[in-house]
């Protein structure tokens, strides 16, 4: 039996996967909807087996603070005190575990996270990014380009069919 505790993650992942009642039954949600529930699923087996006592570093406890934070800005000296290390050790450690920085790791999320918006929700490209912390919607286009390739507008219109992938 996996303890999961409070996941901020999971609780996210959970939520997104209710807002198919609200986006309605039509195939493409069924399938978001699927695809959603087997990354939950994914992420349980990898908290199974996690043994996050080998580095000492608890990285499900990062994680799960950048998803209770993903609506507001996120500095690394808050991320680094969840752990009581010092910035400088706590983003060399985290690089070394994952490859790549906790900055970076968090933006992906914000940007998972407007793709989902994107996806399902009614929301304009302004909303979606102030909801997430970025009061600069240019500023907030720019990243969501620079870690999709392609504007957020064009994303949409792409997953709405009136855009070519190519």
């Amino acid at each position: 039996m996996l303890n999961v505790g409070y996941n901020a993650k999971l609780i996210a992942d959970f939520e997104t996967l209710l807002q198919v009642r609200q986006s309605g039954y039509q195939l493409k949600h069924v399938f978001h909807a699927a695809n959603q529930l087997r990354q939950i699923l994914s992420y349980l087996a990898l908290l199974h087996y996690s043994d996050k006592s080998a580095s000492g570093f608890d990285l499900e406890r990062i994680h799960s603070y950048m998803q209770a934070h993903i609506h507001q800005p996120l500095a690394l000296d808050a991320l680094a005190q969840q752990l009581s290390l010092s910035k400088y050790h706590f983003a060399k450690r985290y690089k070394k575990l994952t490859g790549t920085s906790a900055i970076n790791h968090f933006i992906n999320l914000k940007i998972e996270h407007a793709c989902q918006q994107l996806d399902t929700g009614s929301q304009n490209i302004n909303e979606i990014g102030y909801a997430l912390g970025y009061d600069d919607a240019y500023y907030f286009s720019r990243i969501f380009k620079k870690v999709m390739g392609m504007s957020p507008t064009q994303y949409r219109k792409m997953r709405l069919g009136s855009w070519p992938i190519a």
